[in-house]
């Protein structure tokens, strides 16, 4: 999360969602990320109710699918698996280069506690202590520099985008799929998403 005082901006970041490239377009004066609702409206206070709060959201498989990839990633803007400028290693990057994207799922699937800010559904993020969301201004990643000039922020580069050699390594089944709608169906319903049913129930 970071602020811009000139156009009264709060951005609360989810992974995965052009943060990076929007605190960059921003011209931040305060780098405050990854901190619960709570956390960031504490931090905040002076702020909070006069500043346009505002966060990107994404389709939520298309998010997992970029987490994975970042996840697996030697090296990136955030994490290093060598520890290259003192970065430390993501910490499912063992687990990630280990397993194709249909055995992560079903991993997490089975794990629920091993989700991480990185693959959390984007409702927690965003809500309170008492499931309330407060956020003024949804981005649709989908929708990106439109959405993001309507709130004065004009020019926007893509930045620490995930990368994978072997596409084959992120093709879904149809199982991982349906296990991945029953993890994110709460962000399906707040975000207006729309799950592929027909392609998961085909048998063609």
């Amino acid at each position: 999360m970071t602020i811009n005082h000139e156009k009264k901006l709060i951005f609360i970041h989810i992974p995965k969602n052009a943060g990076t490239s929007i605190i960059k377009a921003m011209g931040v004066e305060n780098l405050y990320m990854d901190k619960t609702i709570e956390e960031y409206k504490e931090h905040y206070g002076d702020y909070w109710n006069e500043y346009k709060k505002f966060t990107v959201v994404r389709e939520p498989i298309d998010r997992f699918i970029s987490a994975y990839k970042f996840a697996r990633m030697d090296e990136s803007g955030w994490f290093s698996a060598t520890g290259e400028e003192g970065l430390e290693k993501h910490h499912h990057y063992e687990l990630c280069n280990e397993m194709n994207i249909n055995e992560y799922v079903s991993h997490l699937y089975k794990n629920p506690k091993e989700f991480n800010r990185w693959i959390s559904p984007q409702t927690f993020i965003v809500s309170n202590e008492n499931g309330e969301r407060e956020i003024d201004y949804y981005v649709r990643y989908e929708n990106l520099l439109e959405d993001l000039q309507k709130i004065g922020i004009d020019k926007i580069e893509k930045l620490n985008s995930s990368k994978i050699k072997d596409e084959k390594t992120i093709e879904l089944t149809k199982k991982s799929k349906n296990q991945l709608y029953q993890i994110y169906d709460i962000d399906y319903q707040n975000f207006s998403y729309i799950k592929d049913t027909k392609q998961l129930f085909s048998y063609q």
